[in-house]
């Protein structure tokens, strides 16, 4: 996978409250989905990418058409309290154009902006359905 040269997806959930973080997530790149292992939560500093098919990519897609440009706009990188009360959080990254951009964003979407709410609750979804 070339991360380096390509725009990409990563959607998750992070679960940082506790010691030995953890987090799950999925790329979104070139037109494939991969379920990846080691995020910026890991210490090993080595990343591994299993791909997932062209069907759970086909129905996961929507989360790059739909990314909701307001992000891109906003100076936050937090959203609501993710994690707060050890329900997790969701993690997106976003690289478009050579320019990467990170969020953390609470599971609550009554916390969210009205922008957001929509959003997340499709990732949630989407991590559920490639979680099978």
């Amino acid at each position: 996978i070339n991360v380096e040269n390509s725009d990409y997806l990563v959607i998750g959930i992070f679960y940082s409250e506790f010691e030995g973080a953890e987090t799950l997530t999925y790329m979104l790149i070139d037109g494939k989905v991969f379920k990846t292992s080691n995020n910026h939560y890991t210490r090993s500093g080595k990343s591994s990418f299993e791909d997932l098919g062209d069907d759970k990519y086909r129905q996961v897609s929507n989360l790059i058409t739909d990314f909701p440009q307001e992000l891109l706009t906003d100076y936050r990188s937090i959203y609501g309290c993710p994690d707060c009360n050890r329900e997790g959080g969701i993690f997106l990254a976003y690289k478009k154009e050579g320019e990467l951009r990170k969020w953390k964003i609470d599971r609550d979407t009554s916390k969210l902006p009205y922008f957001l709410q929509a959003y997340t609750i499709e990732v949630e979804k989407a991590i559920k359905f490639l979680r099978r």
